[in-house]
């Protein structure tokens, strides 16, 4: 294995780190990973919720919001809280991994909170994906007029188009690839939509986080309301300005920038009609009431009546009332990431950051921003952009108990025992709500997420370890019974593909098992279930970048449905239909070149920062938690230590097939695992100096919380 660096353009490194007010270091790392360009910094750097995109840029956002409040009926206060009156029947059809299931749960929790009690519909068992027809004609006999689909319904068109029939409306909430026709939904909110919405990459979890954010903005009265944030200043000694920006839901509407010359009366007139006109009716803001309103005032002449924002940020950002607009804006770190810094965009930031302070303005949003995290994680969303933000403040959330039901239901897990990480919800508790879809009954993670009975939630979380033991162990004997076809797979296909089609093997573990085949393999994996139907579902695998979209696309007139994204996708086709797929899928083939096999002496594994064990000190912790949360497309940061000495080297694990070390770096006395290499342990011995390759791991009860990850080491 080579160790290797990506080499560095000093004046660059100096720039970063000057311009985003960072230690050389930080800036280093930003420049050698390609996130030095101010809106990639911004969401490594920052951490505030008002650098979240705007959720009404979203296609269809205002039309879903509206749709749903309407079915909820009237709106009374009984006792304290508001409560839906006569509301329409609603049904959401989730899916039944855990974004679907958090995604089901957001929304039912949200209705609930108002006392409408949705009709919740998961996949049970080997029923299919997403809204079929089937569920379409239960919501009718059911009386249903509104059918809201998370992490489904995309490509859901037959079932969307009986639905319209049936005059059911449809929303969808989704973040699937889309088809290129039109689907017959009141509603159809997906990033992928246009190119309006700057993240692509979410979650269904986070579209509904942001669904969320929206409906509480309606029930504060918000939605579609005017608003004029104004500005005056003085250009010279003859003539001053006023920039008016009208502002709805959130995003700048229209400008209106006015010049009035103090020599000119013919000229201030029609300013002021000019102005007058744009202002009338509308509420006011201000940036500063004691300077600004008098000299509004003076301009305009008449008096000015507006809210004064920096005032009323005063309570929660003490000081901020002394600047004036554009002293405030340069101080502060926002302009440091405009390439040309704008007073509008200040001043909607100012007032975005306000609506956001003030208490109870979002309380669904708020509190749910934990939900909306695990499905991010288990979805390998790219923890990138506004996703990062996302999961920091969901981390906090669950450590600080936001959200009740979903901490108690983590308690009774013993998760809370310590500060929650994004390694125990991988490893401990996503697993848990994905293996209750898997096992064909996503119903029981969803009542856990859902119940506030203590009894219930002992009960719950107790039957989702024992689905998630039932899903370890026949994991572990499917993989090993397709070993030998997953040979005969490789051979035929020439390493392009492994093709897996199975009697007896159980829809909820093909995608596990194409996973798994995909990282061990290190190749595209299709592996396929067969139905009581006649039919067949299949989930489909890549290791590296690769869209499944092409080879949905070449093969869609086969299949009942489908769906996917990047690395990942699914389909159901008819069981005579699998040999049509497989010549298919041999043409399809011929034109992907496989990827030469790598011997491990040409691996070239790349680091972050090279750094001598006398200086591996607090400064790199405080730099592994600056950067953090990392996962996916944002791997934890790699560090080439050199000087360092080893204590003891130990065999772990139930057939020692790991290495533990015991190791001195500087004056300090870390313990570093090593997976997966016992071979390596006759290479060690006590007192050696040691160059290692590796990551901090966070790890409650170790030194600083952290341990460290091995990835390679040499004799110094």
């Amino acid at each position: 294995m080579s160790w290797q660096t990506k080499e560095l353009d000093k004046e660059r490194v100096r720039a970063v780190s000057q311009r985003f007010d960072i230690d050389k270091l930080t800036a280093t790392i930003l420049v050698r990973r390609g996130l030095d360009a101010p809106q990639d910094a911004l969401y490594i750097l920052e951490d505030k919720k008002v650098f979240l995109h705007n959720p009404f840029l979203l296609p269809d956002m205002g039309l879903a919001v509206e749709r749903i409040v309407q079915a909820m009926g009237d709106l009374e206060e009984r006792a304290g809280r508001v409560y839906a009156v006569n509301p329409e029947k609603i049904m959401i059809v989730g899916d039944r991994d855990a974004d679907g299931i958090t995604s089901t749960a957001l929304v039912a929790d949200y209705l609930l909170d108002y006392g409408v009690a949705p009709v919740l519909r998961l996949p049970q068992g080997d029923e299919p994906y997403g809204l079929t027809t089937a569920l379409v004609l239960e919501a009718q006999a059911l009386g249903v007029s509104l059918i809201i689909c998370v992490d489904n319904g995309s490509s859901a068109y037959e079932a969307a188009n009986l639905a319209k029939s049936k005059q059911i409306d449809l929303i969808i909430f989704d973040h699937h690839d889309i088809g290129s026709d039109p689907l017959p939904a009141v509603a159809f909110v997906n990033p992928k939509r246009n190119e309006q919405y700057p993240n692509r990459q979410l979650s269904a979890s986070v579209v509904v986080l942001k669904a969320l954010f929206a409906l509480d903005f309606y029930m504060k009265g918000y939605f579609e309301r005017s608003e004029i944030l104004l500005y005056g200043a003085q250009i010279d000694a003859q003539s001053a300005q006023i920039i008016a920006l009208q502002v709805v839901n959130m995003e700048i509407k229209s400008v209106l920038q006015v010049t009035f010359p103090y020599d000119n009366p013919q000229k201030m007139a029609q300013s002021r009609q000019q102005m007058e006109h744009f202002l009338q009716g509308q509420a006011l803001f201000v940036f500063g009431a004691q300077e600004q309103i008098g000299f509004l005032s003076g301009l305009l002449g008449a008096d000015v009546v507006a809210r004064d924002l920096t005032g009323e940020l005063e309570h929660f950002y003490a000081g901020i009332s002394q600047y004036r607009l554009g002293d405030l804006l340069k101080r502060s770190r926002f302009f440091c990431y405009q390439d040309q810094p704008q007073l509008r965009d200040g001043m909607l930031l100012l007032y975005r950051l306000l609506l956001l302070a003030e208490p109870n303005n979002f309380p669904h949003y708020e509190r749910n921003f934990g939900l909306a995290t695990i499905g991010l994680l288990a979805d390998l969303a790219p923890l990138l952009g506004e996703n990062r933000i996302i999961v920091q403040h969901g981390l906090r959330a669950m450590n600080s108990g936001e959200n009740t039901k979903l901490n108690q239901l983590l308690s009774h897990l013993h998760l809370l025992n310590n500060t929650i990480t994004i390694n125990d919800l991988n490893w401990k508790f996503i697993p848990l709500i994905n293996a209750s879809g898997r096992m064909g009954s996503p119903d029981v993670a969803l009542d856990a997420l859902l119940s506030d009975e203590s009894k219930d939630m002992q009960e719950l979380s107790l039957a989702l370890v024992k689905l998630n033991e039932q899903r370890r162990d026949l994991t572990t004997q499917w993989w090993e019974e397709l070993q030998q076809p997953i040979r005969d797979s490789l051979e035929r296909y020439e390493g392009k593909i492994i093709f897996i089609y199975q009697k007896d093997l159980p829809r909820g573990l093909t995608g596990l098992l194409a996973g798994r085949m995909a990282r061990v393999y290190d190749t595209f994996s299709l592996v396929i279930a067969i139905k009581e139907d006649g039919t067949a579902s299949a989930s489909m695998r890549s290791p590296f970048d690769y869209h499944v979209a092409p080879f949905i696309e070449h093969c869609k007139d086969l299949f009942i449905d489908a769906g996917g994204h990047t690395q990942a996708g699914g389909f159901t086709i008819k069981i005579e239909l699998i040999d049509e797929l497989k010549r298919r899928l041999t043409t399809f083939l011929a034109g992907i070149e496989t990827k030469p096999a790598v011997d491990d002496a040409e691996v070239i594994r790349a680091y972050d920062a090279k750094i001598p064990s006398a200086y591996f000190q607090q400064e790199v912790i405080r730099l592994v938690e600056r950067l953090a949360p990392y996962g996916a497309k944002f791997e934890p940061l790699v560090f080439y230590i050199s000087g360092v000495k080893l204590e003891s080297a130990t065999l772990i694990g139930r057939r020692e097939e790991h290495l533990k070390l015991g190791i001195t770096i500087g004056a300090e006395h870390w313990q570093a695992l090593f997976w997966e290499e016992a071979n390596r342990f006759g290479e060690l011995r006590a007192g050696m100096q040691l160059d290692v390759l590796c990551k901090l791991r966070k790890e409650s009860g170790r030194f600083h919380g952290y341990q460290l990850e091995l990835i390679d080491f040499k004799e110094s």
